[in-house]
């Protein structure tokens, strides 16, 4: 590993692990294991991008275009095709909103989608297409964050309402996560070298953070420390970044994934670890902000081709892979005893996307 040369910004590696220590884990780790979930059964690849975890422990998959909305019953391991997707709209990634509905940020759409678990019900805000995720604010509205849309943009869940933020879209955003104290890191699905964009929906302002390197970045995840890990799809490897004091530390590429590429936003371990979504690498890499550690866990998919677009966190604590291409959920886990911590549980809101 190496610590950036092109940024005032970026911290040691000491500083960076000295802070990740603090934090004492709750949850007892164990090696990685997977199994696999039900297999989709469409016949279009590039069936789903993503998918939010709603309350009752379902998880609804965004359709893509394999145009079907699926549910995923973890109790049965089952996968259900519930409503088909008209035309050639698309989604990209979801949110579970502050009143309970799961909110899907339009790609290829011109409404924003919504459903609610509780009548197992969609509906649809009519809006403008061009966003690349969605993240729950804590006033209660969600923030749609743009790829190509010209503006930020915001729906509002109670009254059903679509509208755009008054910030225009920097740099074809993609993903975002939301920070304890309720601002949104985004990242830049741009090939050159790129900030991270921090918005703060109390003021409806964007702040440019420090540049991380070449992307594209395809996710971020809030861990336990109050870092946030930065997804790597085409980008030059690893970036924690560290909004207490705007710093960031770096590993570089053939210390973490290769030439493999990620898509999403990771999601939490209990113990803390994390989990990326492999979109074209042969097995699903795993960080541990702790150790400083990566490791791999093959799961008898092959890379070079596009497998799985987001991941889902799951009621015993193990993540969910969303089928791209892959045709199947795979189920990877790494606990197995121990407290699913409150920062676990906060986690799940935090990394929606």
């Amino acid at each position: 590993m190496r610590i950036s040369s092109y940024s005032r910004f970026s911290t040691s590696a000491l500083a960076h692990l000295s802070s990740v220590r603090k934090t004492v884990d709750e949850a007892v780790s164990s090696d990685l294991v997977y199994t696999d979930g039900p297999a989709h059964g469409l016949d279009y690849d590039e069936a789903f991008v993503g998918a939010v975890e709603l309350p009752d422990g379902r998880v609804l998959l965004s359709a893509y275009s394999g145009r079907q909305w699926a549910i995923y019953d973890p109790t049965e391991n089952s996968l259900t095709n519930i409503a088909t997707q008209s035309g050639s709209s698309r989604y990209n990634f979801g949110c579970l909103a502050l009143n309970g509905l799961a909110v899907f940020a339009p790609r290829l759409a011109s409404t924003v989608k919504y459903f609610d678990w509780r009548t197992n019900s969609f509906g649809e805000v009519t809006a403008v297409g061009g966003y690349d995720g969605a993240v729950a604010l804590k006033n209660g509205k969600v923030l749609l964050v743009p790829r190509t849309a010209a503006y930020l943009g915001i729906f509002d869940p109670v009254n059903k309402t679509f509208s755009l933020s008054s910030v225009a879209n920097p740099n074809a955003l993609s993903a975002g996560c939301l920070l304890p104290d309720g601002r949104v890191i985004m990242v830049s699905w741009l090939s050159s070298d790129q900030p991270v964009y921090i918005y703060d929906p109390n003021t409806d302002t964007m702040e440019t953070g420090p540049y991380i390197g070449a992307g594209p970045w395809a996710g971020a995840c809030l861990t336990k420390t109050g870092d946030v890990v930065i997804t790597p799809y085409s980008g030059n490897g690893l970036r924690i970044y560290r909004p207490q004091d705007g710093s960031f530390y770096e590993r570089e590429r053939d210390d973490f994934l290769g030439t493999g590429k990620c898509r999403g936003n990771g999601k939490l371990l209990p113990d803390g670890r994390i989990v990326f979504p492999p979109y074209n690498y042969g097995a699903v890499p795993v960080y541990d902000p702790v150790a400083d550690t990566v490791e791999s866990i093959d799961i008898g998919i092959s890379g070079g081709t596009a497998q799985f677009a987001g991941a889902f966190s799951l009621p015993d604590g193990s993540v969910g892979l969303v089928p791209f291409d892959a045709g199947k959920i795979v189920i990877v886990s790494g606990t197995t005893s121990g407290k699913l911590s409150d920062a676990w549980r906060q986690g799940i809101f935090n990394n929606c996307n």
